[in-house]
């Protein structure tokens, strides 16, 4: 039997610019975020680098993991579940 909590916060943060507000943001709800990315683009010019410094300076552990470049299956997530209980 499998037992777990799950927070989905009800806070919406939407406009050009408020990426910058997530270190502050994410450290209300955790201290270590799931960083998934199925982007190469974003992967290649840095922007998954930058957002995972600026959560770690708030001293969130940053877990990241590269999804493929579609909608995620179940098996991609066992696999990414598997790595994480490694």
């Amino acid at each position: 039997r499998l037992n777990y909590s799950f927070l989905a916060p009800q806070h919406v943060v939407f406009g050009w610019g408020r990426r910058t507000d997530l270190p502050k943001l994410a450290a209300t709800i955790g201290r270590r975020a799931f960083l998934i990315s199925g982007s190469r683009t974003l992967e290649h010019n840095g922007e998954i680098a930058s957002l995972a410094a600026s959560l770690e300076t708030e001293g969130i552990e940053v877990l990241r993991f590269t999804a493929p470049p579609r909608e995620p299956e179940v098996a991609d997530v066992d696999a990414m579940t598997g790595e994480l209980l490694r």
